[in-house]
């Protein structure tokens, strides 16, 4: 009886440090994603993107500002401009000018807010995500989880966007519903996620790559129609619904990209470190994981045309597949016996 309390203790223990450390770490990655420039692209200002404004593509990931200009218009005004005078009056006035330039304190804390959940929410479903293809012990899955959250700071350069961790939240989300072929969540969250960012047609991808050859023919075909039909409906709302505003449905960036620098010797070093570690067991890695690393090709084709090569924040998408894929390696090579894969999704 002891022993069985002592164990229970052990777990909860170890749940409590999890939850502290996770706090801690998801408000110093939101510090740091505030810092590498949340205001600073003139296409896609803070203002402009809450009120609905910014310049085309970025208006189109509508999410995240439709939900701070819900929550901001509950608030009263009055309480919003003594809120931000008080702010300006009593905060260091060189982190202010930094931070709220030109920006009501309110609809920023309200998308800090926003923030910070989306970075708690994607460790948990991450922890789901693995759950899905692995049995482990929680002390390993809490482990991964904070990891996640940890290496995001990666992927910050250039600019930051009010978008970028939700989405990265709810296609992890899209993920682990897809594999589990919960339809009816599935179906949910990528209709949500449209509305965040248009990458979520990757999830359409994954799915016609996984299920294929996996389901009944009328089932695989009703599926693919749903989901085609949902993606198209969201995306001709949203070009409808901003048709006026400035800008293009894509911006084009092949020149640019044409002309990047050579990639500094320790990012190069880090890459190839990185493919190494997914390629390692390939072929006795979930099967799921493997089909699913085939959008970082259609992601770097975009990101050629479309993007910037050398903007990670272009790569959420494919990030908790190659996170997953690299612990798999990991525990390989430690013998981490407990970290085993479910029949259901080996080779």
């Amino acid at each position: 009886m002891q022993t069985s309390d002592d164990a229970r203790f052990y777990v909860r223990l170890s749940f409590f440090i999890y939850i502290l450390i996770l706090l801690l770490l998801s408000l110093i990655v939101l510090g740091a994603f505030i810092r590498t420039g949340i205001n600073g692209y003139e296409r896609a200002m803070f203002n402009d993107q809450v009120s609905g404004t910014a310049y085309k593509p970025f208006v189109y990931r509508a999410l995240v500002p439709f939900l701070i200009r819900t929550i901001s218009s509950t608030i009263p005004q009055s309480t919003k401009i003594e809120l931000d005078r008080w702010v300006r009056k009593n905060c260091n006035k060189q982190t202010v000018q930094q931070v709220l330039s030109g920006i009501n304190f309110t609809d920023f804390a309200i998308a800090g807010c926003i923030l910070y959940l989306s970075i708690i929410g994607f460790a948990w479903v991450f922890m789901y995500f693995v759950q899905t293809f692995y049995t482990t012990n929680s002390q390993y899955l809490y482990l991964l989880s904070l990891i996640g959250v940890a290496g995001l700071p990666a992927f910050f350069k250039y600019y930051s966007y009010l978008y970028d961790f939700t989405h990265l939240f709810l296609f992890t989300l899209g993920l682990t519903l897809l594999a589990r072929a919960k339809w009816i969540p599935y179906l949910f969250v990528l209709t949500i996620t449209t509305v965040s960012k248009e990458t979520s047609l990757l999830l359409i991808f994954i799915y016609f790559l996984i299920y294929r050859t996996l389901l009944a023919r009328r089932s695989f075909i009703l599926l693919s129609i749903a989901q085609v039909f949902l993606y198209v409906i969201i995306r001709v709302l949203l070009l409808f619904t901003f048709k006026y505003n400035p800008g293009s449905v894509v911006e084009f960036h092949l020149g640019y990209n044409l002309h990047l620098e050579a990639y500094p010797i320790s990012q190069f070093v880090a890459l190839v470190i990185t493919g190494m570690a997914i390629a390692y067991d390939w072929a006795n890695k979930p099967i799921f994981l493997r089909y699913s690393l085939l959008i970082l090709a259609p992601l770097l084709l975009m990101s050629l045309i479309f993007g910037f090569l050398d903007e990670y924040r272009d790569y959420y998408e494919v990030y908790p597949i190659i996170l997953l894929l690299i612990a798999h390696t990991i525990a390989r090579i430690l013998s981490v016996r407990s970290f085993e894969i479910k029949s259901l999704y080996k080779a």
